[in-house]
């Protein structure tokens, strides 16, 4: 009986553990998306009123996505060669592609 009780409760502790493990992510995750979305509106790249919305929306995001998010914001804050933007959905008439047509017109 008593081999029983203790595998039940280490099969509970190690429940708990992949939880506790699961939900700290999870936390670090979410820190890291507020954190970046007050960087960029402290530095102008987001208005207030779209401070939430962004909040949510990097909330959203994986931690890979925010790493390289949170690389660029800091390449955006100390150099006014990098800036946050929008790659267009459709295509320019001119054939080139929304990216290309975004570096060749930034340069």
């Amino acid at each position: 009986m008593k081999s029983g009780l203790a595998k039940t409760a280490a099969e509970a502790i190690k429940s708990l553990q992949a939880d506790n493990l699961k939900l700290s992510s999870e936390k670090e995750s979410l820190e890291t998306a507020i954190k970046l979305a007050f960087q960029l509106h402290k530095h102008g790249s987001v208005s207030s009123e779209n401070l939430e919305s962004l909040v949510y929306n990097l909330c959203e995001k994986t931690k890979s996505e925010l790493d390289i998010l949170e690389k660029a914001a800091e390449y955006s804050i100390e150099s006014d060669l990098f800036s946050f933007g929008k790659i267009g959905e459709r295509s320019e008439v001119s054939g080139l592609d929304p990216l290309t047509r975004l570096l060749v017109e930034e340069w």
